[in-house]
């Protein structure tokens, strides 16, 4: 368990989330949790698509991926879920690659992966997405400062995708069908 981090802290349900659509989030939100929403302080993080009906049949906060940097909105809340990985901009990669590999003689390539758009074929665009969508959790996770969590002040982080943050060791692992 990392410093600062108590038990029941982290908790990762392994969901292929690029294979769902927004209506479809009932599939994947663990029914378990849905009925004590409203009791629980909560802020749900998905993709900017999701955000208005997630509100709208769950009643929490939300937020969305790649917004909000910096900002201590949501430090007391008692639990996020995050789902969804969130993939960074190809423009934005592209240009940050240019500059990074400048000297290279082999130009950067932003094609992406015939079977996997969200992948690139040039190694060095796809370390960058790595490293981009990896601080971008990050980020997200840290929101509510799970750090400061306590007997008296429980913090509750849900992850719901396939991906584990560094840093970050879940006390238990789910198959989604657990929560069907």
């Amino acid at each position: 368990m990392p410093l600062g981090y108590s038990s029941d802290t982290i908790e990762h349900i392994e969901v292929q989330t690029q294979e769902y659509k927004p209506g479809d989030i009932g599939k994947i939100h663990p029914k378990r949790y849905e009925e004590r929403m409203q009791d629980w302080d909560t802020v749900i993080f998905s993709y900017k698509d999701w955000e208005g009906w997630i509100e709208s049949t769950f009643d929490v906060k939300t937020g969305h991926l790649w917004a909000g940097r910096g900002t201590n909105e949501y430090n007391d809340y008692q639990n996020l879920i995050l789902i969804a990985g969130g993939a960074p901009n190809a423009n934005e990669l592209f240009d940050d690659c240019r500059a990074l590999w400048h000297d290279d003689p082999i130009a950067i390539d932003p094609t992406p992966q015939p079977k996997d758009k969200r992948h690139y074929l040039d190694p060095r665009m796809e370390l960058m997405r790595k490293i981009r969508q990896d601080d971008e959790l990050t980020q997200v996770a840290h929101r509510i400062r799970p750090v400061r969590a306590s007997a008296d002040n429980p913090k509750k982080l849900i992850l719901v995708h396939t991906m584990l943050i560094d840093g970050l060791v879940p006390d238990e692992i789910k198959e989604p069908q657990s929560y069907l």
